[in-house]
């Protein structure tokens, strides 16, 4: 999760500098004198920050090393969301409570990553989720996190 935090808040940063140089270019270009170079140059580092930023968005999380995930999924997961991912696990029959299908690609694809490692790290409670879902923030290392949601979206493909 701190990875994720750090990524989120260097993407922050990014938008911040964004802004900046939006405003450079519009506003500050005519009363500053800004000549033709240094906008191309400004055009330019806006290129790089906005590619920058749907990168960082796109590109999966480095894969766990030395983390078998699906022992880590048949020990806290298996229970509730079954053994295919269907959420047709026993407990959540007993509970009479419904989970996603992460073994249907369209969900899987529908979920970000971010919120797959808050649900397992918070739970569903403080996410406004099922109460039912806990929090594995204290029994997970983040690379373990990591490692669950890779095996999870591969349970969709």
């Amino acid at each position: 999760m701190l990875k994720f935090f750090i990524m989120s808040k260097n993407i922050l940063y990014l938008c911040r500098y964004f802004r900046k140089i939006i405003d450079i270019l519009t506003r500050r270009r005519t009363a500053r004198g800004l000549g033709p170079k240094t906008g191309r140059t400004l055009l330019l580092m806006l290129a790089v920050l906005t590619n920058a930023i749907t990168v960082s968005s796109l590109v999966p999380p480095a894969r766990a090393a030395g983390v078998d995930a699906q022992k880590l999924y048949k020990k806290h997961c298996r229970i509730c969301h079954g053994n295919e991912g269907a959420g047709d696990g026993k407990l959540l029959q007993k509970y009479a409570v419904t989970a996603p299908d992460w073994s249907d690609a369209e969900t899987t694809e529908n979920v970000s990553g971010d919120f797959m490692i808050d649900i397992i790290s918070l739970g569903g409670k403080k996410l406004g989720k099922s109460k039912k879902m806990p929090a594995f923030a204290k029994k997970l290392s983040n690379e373990e996190m990591l490692a669950l949601v890779e095996f999870i979206r591969g349970l969709g493909s």
